[in-house]
């Protein structure tokens, strides 16, 4: 699969991204507990892998090929969240990773239109509580993010063997979502 190390690079950026996450939403999960309301910090952590899914299914399809290299690694680079389980629950058809694989780049880039909606209400919900916390600590996790989330890019990049400007050029909604937070902890 490529450049052994960059992958290396890609999963110990994502459990860094996860480990930020994890303790970001299990301080909200904590602070609503005491205010009396629920929240679940997994369902943060599942927002994030499939956004993050979505997103780097994005890039492998820019350059109007997908190969199976691809997707093992979007596939297999999560923990929590999966995007083929999210488009069962939509659906209600069984998705596998194979069958986006069978489809073709055409096809996926017109599953990834249909659902950027729902894609983008959910990354909406995680820019909530992602930025909520990071304005209250001094900490700077959307650095870290920017960080680990552009080895994951590069790595999704490199996975068919041939990086190309369009995987880089022709958008990427965590980038956007990213763009936004930084507006965001601007005000």
């Amino acid at each position: 699969m490529g450049d052994t190390n960059i992958f290396e690079i890609a999963q110990a950026a994502y459990k860094d991204s996860l480990n930020d996450i994890k303790n970001m939403s299990q301080l909200v999960e904590k602070v609503l507990k005491n205010a009396g309301q629920k929240y679940d910090y997994k369902i943060t952590l599942k927002q994030f892998d499939i956004l993050l899914q979505y997103s780097l299914l994005q890039i492998a399809v820019a350059d109007n090929d997908i190969d199976e290299n691809e997707i093992a690694f979007i596939r297999d680079i999560t923990q929590c969240g999966d995007l083929c389980d999210y488009l069962r629950i939509g659906t209600g058809k069984k998705i596998e990773w194979d069958d986006i694989l069978n489809a073709g780049a055409p096809i996926i880039k017109s599953l990834l239109d249909t659902i950027r909606d729902a894609i983008i209400e959910l990354a909406h919900e995680f820019v909530a509580m992602f930025v909520s916390v990071d304005k209250t600590i001094e900490y700077d996790f959307l650095g870290d993010l920017k960080r680990n989330v552009t080895a994951m890019i590069l790595a999704t990049c490199r996975a068919d063997g041939q990086e190309r400007v369009e995987e880089l050029t022709n958008g990427c909604l965590i980038i956007s979502v990213i763009k936004t937070m930084e507006q965001l902890m601007k005000k």
